[in-house]
This record gives C-alpha cells, sequence and structure tokens, in this order.
C-alpha cells in the first residue's frame, strides 16, 4: 500500500507540473531564479501533501478504525478499548510529505534544465537517439515506436509495470483471505466436527456420565489450554483428550486417510508440528494451565486439522480423564443431554456456524476497503502514466496525424505499450501475488486455526480481468484526447 500510494503520489505531482510546463518556461523568460521556482512548486506540492494528510489522518481514525476495532471486538474481550495515535503513523505521513515536495521539486527541475525557449512553448529539448539503431531492424514501425518509448522512458515503464503488479498482488491478497478463510470453516464444519450439538460437562465423573449415556450417540473430550515444548521450541494450543467415537475426525496430513485415535492414540496438528519441528516419533512435553507437572508423549501421526492447533490424545494415554466437553451426535441424544444437570450450555452446530459467519463477515469489510484501495490506487496511477505519456507525446501525435497516420493506427503502437506493460507485469505479479497471499495469510491467522492460502479460479479471473479492463480504460481516455487534437495549434509555434 505505501509503495503503491508513493507512486500514485509521485505520477499526480508529476502530471500536474507537467502541465505547468509554460508557466515555468514563461517565469525563466521574466527572470525569476531557479531556486524560486523551485520553492514555489515545491510549496505546493507541500501544501497539496500537508492537507491530504490530514484528511486521510482524521478518515482513518474516525471511521477505518473503528471499523478495525469492531473486527476485532469479535473474536478478542478487552476491558477497554480505546483508539491510539502511533509514532509509525507520524512517521509514514511526514513520509507522504516529504515525497509528494521532492515530486514537484524533481518534476520542476525537468523542466527548468532546458532552454525557456523550449519550455515556453510547452516542450522540453530532448536529444534523438538517431535512426542507426533502428534502421536495419526487421520489426514494424510501430513496435519500434514502442521499444523507443520504453528506452526513452524506463522509469515510466518502470512504474507502470509495478502498479500493474501491485494492484494484482493486493486485490489477490484480499480475496484470497475471505477465499481462505471460507475455505477453512468449510472443512472443519463438513470434515472434522461431525457433530450436531456441543455441550459443557460440570461435577459428574466420566464413568457415571459413560453409563448414563452409553446407549446414545455421544462423544466425550476433555479440552484445555496447554503449552507444548520440544527441543529450544515452544508453543500454546489445546490439548484436547478424546474418547471413542467419530465426532470429531481427524485425517492423516500426507494421506488425508481418516485415523481411529484409540490406534494413534497421540496426534498432533500439522501445523502446530511445522512450529515445533516435530516428526512422527518424536517425544514431545506439555504442561496444562490447570496442572505444573510436565507430561511427555511420543508423536504417533500428524493430522491435517484445521482447528483446534493443537494435539489430540485418548483417553486411556492420560492419568485422569475429566471431561469437560459433550459431542451430540443426534436428536434423541439431545433430548437425554438436556435432562442431565451436569451437562449445560448446549449449542447446536448451526449456531457455532452462524457465530462464526458473523466473524468472517467483520473479516469481509475490511478485505473489501483493501480491494477498494488497490484498485482506486492502480487506476490513479495507470491514468497519471497515460496523461503523462499523452503530454510528452502531443505534438509526435499531432506530427503522425499530419503526415497521414489514422487514428486506429496511433492507437495500435498505443496499446502496444499498454500491452507489453500488462504483460511483464503479469509474469510478475502472478506467481508473486500467490506467494504474497501465502505469506499474508501466514501472517493474519490465528494460533488457534490454520487456514489454507487459496483463491478460488473465478476470484483470480476477476483480478486479471479487473487490471485488464482499467488499463483499458485509460487507454481509451487518451484514445478520446488523440482524436481532439488540433493538428494546427499542436504544431504552431508561439510568437
Amino acid at each position: 500500500f505505501i509503495l503503491l500510494s508513493i507512486l500514485s503520489i509521485y505520477t499526480t505531482m508529476s502530471r500536474l507540473i507537467s502541465n505547468q510546463m509554460v508557466q515555468i518556461g514563461t517565469l525563466k523568460s521574466l527572470g525569476f531564479y531557479d531556486r524560486q521556482i523551485y520553492i514555489h512548486y515545491g510549496e505546493y506540492g507541500f501544501l497539496v501533501a500537508t492537507i491530504g494528510s490530514l484528511v486521510g489522518l482524521i478518515f482513518g481514525y474516525t471511521v477505518v478504525a473503528n471499523l478495525v476495532m469492531n473486527i476485532k471486538k469479535a473474536t478478542l474481550t478487552l476491558p477497554i478499548w480505546k483508539k491510539s495515535f502511533g509514532i509509525d503513523s507520524m512517521i509514514l505521513i511526514v513520509l507522504i510529505i516529504t515525497v509528494c515536495t521532492l515530486a514537484a521539486i524533481i518534476t520542476t527541475r525537468k523542466v527548468i534544465k532546458n532552454n525557456p525557449s523550449f519550455t515556453i512553448k510547452g516542450m522540453l529539448d530532448k536529444k534523438s537517439s538517431g535512426p542507426g539503431i533502428y534502421k536495419k531492424s526487421r520489426l514494424s514501425y510501430d513496435w519500434l515506436w514502442t521499444i523507443r518509448s520504453i528506452r526513452i522512458h524506463p522509469i515510466r515503464t518502470f512504474v507502470s509495470i509495478t502498479a500493474i503488479v501491485g494492484s494484482i498482488v493486493l486485490m489477490v491478497a484480499g480475496i484470497g483471505v475471505c477465499d481462505s478463510l471460507y475455505s477453512s470453516y468449510q472443512d472443519v464444519y463438513n470434515n472434522e466436527f461431525c457433530y450436531k450439538y456441543i455441550g459443557q460437562v460440570y461435577g459428574e465423573s466420566y464413568n457415571d456420565l459413560s453409563r448414563k449415556l452409553n446407549s446414545f450417540d455421544v462423544q466425550f473430550a476433555q479440552t484445555e489450554t496447554a503449552d507444548f515444548s520440544f527441543q529450544e521450541a515452544e508453543k500454546s494450543g489445546s490439548l484436547l483428550v478424546l474418547d471413542s467415537g467419530d465426532k470429531i475426525r481427524i485425517f492423516d496430513a500426507k494421506s488425508k486417510k481418516k485415523i481411529r485415535i484409540e490406534k494413534d492414540e497421540v496426534a498432533i496438528a500439522s501445523q502446530l508440528a511445522e512450529q515445533l519441528d516435530v516428526k512422527v516419533g518424536d517425544k514431545i512435553a506439555y504442561k496444562t494451565k490447570s496442572s505444573l507437572k510436565q507430561h511427555k508423549v511420543t508423536v504417533t501421526a500428524i493430522v491435517d486439522a484445521k482447528m483446534p492447533q493443537g494435539i489430540f490424545i485418548y483417553k486411556d494415554k492420560v492419568k485422569n480423564f475429566e471431561p469437560n466437553t459433550i459431542y451430540i451426535g443426534d436428536s434423541e441424544a439431545y433430548e437425554q443431554a438436556k435432562k442431565e444437570e451436569s451437562i449445560s450450555n448446549i449449542i447446536s452446530i448451526k449456531k457455532q456456524q452462524g457465530n462464526m459467519k458473523e466473524m468472517m463477515d467483520s473479516v469481509h469489510s475490511i478485505m473489501y476497503i483493501l480491494i477498494l484501495a488497490a484498485f482506486l490506487l492502480s487506476v490513479v496511477i495507470l491514468y497519471n502514466l497515460g496523461i503523462l505519456s499523452y503530454l510528452e507525446r502531443y505534438r509526435e501525435y499531432a506530427t503522425m496525424k499530419v503526415i497521414g497516420f489514422k487514428h486506429s493506427e496511433i492507437m495500435a503502437m498505443v496499446l502496444k505499450e499498454s500491452f507489453l506493460n500488462l504483460l511483464i507485469g503479469f509474469v510478475i505479479g502472478i506467481p508473486l501475488s500467490k506467494q504474497f497471499l501465502k505469506l499474508y495469510i501466514r501472517v493474519v491467522s490465528m494460533d488457534s486455526m490454520e487456514w489454507v492460502p487459496i483463491i478460488t479460479k473465478d476470484h483470480f479471473l476477476i483480478v486479471i480481468f479487473s487490471v485488464i479492463g482499467f488499463s483499458v480504460l485509460v487507454n481509451l481516455i487518451v484514445s478520446m484526447r488523440i482524436r481532439k487534437i488540433d493538428m494546427v495549434e499542436a504544431l504552431k509555434s508561439i510568437e
């Protein structure tokens, strides 16, 4: 975001100053010193950036911060929710103001170092590369024109490609987080959690509960928060001690085959295994929050379990199995469980899914902002670059029209350069976006659940066609401007 924002600021200021070329040439002709012109346009860039930063600060603090806090309120409980303004935000504002001011000064310098006799006519004195390097080429004229343009303006080409790459990466990240979150929860509730209801158990032993509910479709579990350690690595997670049953299903991380906890007595979730660098056969230690005693167990399986992230142990592997959770498989078992005084807070899996959907919807809102901002920043950059290119080639386009080039032929040359930038941007941006999504998911995901980075084909195609679409839109705007060029006025000299 910072990179695209800086590029957007730079291209905007470059375009604004380029529109002032005649005025700068006039000021030099009237005898103004270079430093006076630098100060004037530097102050202009400073003022624009300062006003924009203040507006952004107010909007971010009052609107975006509240939105992010509401998302966090769905997953965290804090005694006080209070916004604060950090030094990092101040550094970012100073950076933006500095970039905007420098962009104005650098662009002004490009005009000032030219002779006023040229800039007062709205043109820069450019050294021609000569026809020697092109005259023996077998390429068509429009491709030679495109290559010449890229050679003369490498920075503009680099910025254009960077904007395309940045927009692909950010939009894939925004949509990919939603797809990854949705896919992971679908996997949890369709494959791992196979109960209809879940309840809490208090004050009754496993033997008594088992005797009362032995004929019903239920499974008991003891769930605790624990600290796991292996060699030098330590990590917190969930300890899930399971009774016999299939209400909680786990699958081998490699073969994807269902694992019976009675056989594979100690299974560890693949994400936690990766964090601790644990393999099958390793002996790991754990200590629960309710006990200071450390226990050691040998891992017999690594499983693909999205939630919870921790260790699954069969009840016979612990000294005292004291269930605090009951998984209920059907309505008959549910009616019986309601009658037991030791079982409370029974909720359906559909209610759990509803709560998750609320949290996911809140995450979607911030992702929409991410996607929209990436789209707008990229449009601004590409639009500015397109208009800058038009301003720099204004007389070239007019000359082409005078000597007989059709509008379609001129636009073919413009589109070839745009196509080349798009092609390079896609070659870099598509693989980079997938790698960035993996990194982004790893950063934003919670330790309690594994999010698998994924973006659906439909959504990925939407990203690609969106980037192509606003690139074509910019070219259409340039096309309309080229069509309206007054050839006589464009080529005549200012007397």
